[in-house]
């Protein structure tokens, strides 16, 4: 009798807990869904992601003792960014980037090793450990980076700060070189890229893509790649948006829903002292990206005198970070969006399929300058 009385009991508790839990998440869900919903409407960049970060960070402060993103919703979330990367990448760039190729692959290069180079002094002059240097400075798409970044000896919480700090700043300053460097073109239709037409989705478009998540997972673990629940179903979706056996598409509110979950993840790991000791790197974060942002000015300048293109059209198309929001800017500007979008758009795939292997490289040959363990900064 007493063994009974003794499970209602812990089923009450376990219930109430449930019910609990349940009603933190559907409160802070709201929270950053109305959060990022404003963010939106005044065109902040990583609207979403950020919004459910802040919100994530003050409840999570307030009730220390919070639930997490448990990990089969966070593999989930990392598929479904694969997908929408590898959907997103328009086969008319490929015959553009052809063209031009030599230059782009060399200003590419060039804006790859400056970073190489800042992740490995970033460790020498903080306490920022390596593989989160060079997670944080390779300009591969914030959300994207964030997501390759889990499960590695990286630091998530400072990889999103320094990948959206970067984010932020890059898109600020585009918008004010873009009207200082305003470049005047007959009809600037001329220079939107060419998109093709597109049937209106059948349910088999929607019903399809995530099962193209889940094979893509599958396939990325079978062929060993590395961060395989991310660049598997970036794989498989290059290859759709390439061959089209149909037209993939996520439903509307799809995007948002998976960076509210990252934006979640990377916001639940912050306690007071890793907010104390992130606050203590913006300093340094901020001038390592202004130095970044300047440098790839530079290599844009560079390669608009090799393709004959517009200065503006150089340093959009080089700006490390906010690919998307970037192209917004030239449209309103009338620089070249197609060359913008094609060396955006190239430079992130090559950054995401090797940004594991940089990473190894860099650490590799840090081991090899010095014998002592380099010093890493203590989050927990």
């Amino acid at each position: 009798m007493a063994v009974v009385v003794y499970s209602f009991r812990r089923l009450d508790r376990t219930g109430a807990h449930m019910k609990s839990k349940i009603l933190w998440w559907v409160i802070v869900g709201a929270l950053a869904v109305g959060l990022g919903f404003g963010a939106q409407r005044l065109a902040i960049p990583g609207s979403w992601f950020v919004a459910a970060m802040i919100i994530a960070v003050i409840t999570g402060l307030i009730r220390p003792a919070h639930p997490q993103v448990n990990k089969p919703v966070l593999m989930g979330a990392q598929a479904v960014i694969g997908t929408m990367l590898g959907i997103n990448v328009r086969p008319d760039i490929f015959p553009l980037l052809l063209l031009h190729l030599p230059a782009i692959i060399g200003v590419i290069s060039f804006t790859i090793a400056f970073c190489l180079v800042a992740a490995m002094v970033l460790p020498r002059i903080s306490s920022l450990n390596r593989e989160t240097a060079a997670m944080g400075s390779l300009p591969g798409g914030a959300s994207a980076m964030i997501a390759l970044s889990i499960g590695t000896k990286a630091d998530t919480r400072i990889v999103g700060l320094m990948q959206y700090l970067r984010m932020i700043l890059v898109v600020l300053i585009s918008s004010l070189v873009a009207k200082f460097l305003t470049y005047h073109v007959s009809t600037v239709g001329q220079h939107v890229p060419r998109v093709s037409s597109v049937a209106i989705h059948g349910w088999y478009d929607y019903a399809l893509m995530p099962l193209v998540a889940v094979a893509g997972v599958w396939i990325g673990r079978l062929i060993r790649l590395p961060a395989a629940t991310l660049l598997g179903p970036m794989l498989l979706g290059l290859l759709i948006s390439i061959f089209h056996p149909f037209h993939p598409v996520w439903p509307l509110w799809v995007p948002p829903l998976v960076y509210i979950i990252m934006g979640f993840y990377v916001g639940l790991l912050f306690d007071r002292k890793s907010l104390n000791q992130a606050g203590r790197l913006l300093p340094l974060l901020i001038t390592n990206v202004l130095v970044l942002i300047g440098f790839c000015a530079l290599v844009g300048l560079v390669l608009s005198r090799l393709i004959d293109a517009s200065p503006l059209s150089g340093y959009l198309a080089t700006s490390p970070g906010g690919g998307d929001t970037i192209s917004i800017i030239a449209f309103g500007c009338g620089a070249d969006v197609s060359l913008i979008f094609a060396v955006q758009i190239f430079r992130a795939l090559v950054i995401l399929f090797t940004g594991p292997y940089l990473t190894k490289a860099i650490l590799h040959i840090t081991r090899k300058q010095s014998a002592q363990p380099s010093s890493t900064i203590d989050l927990t």
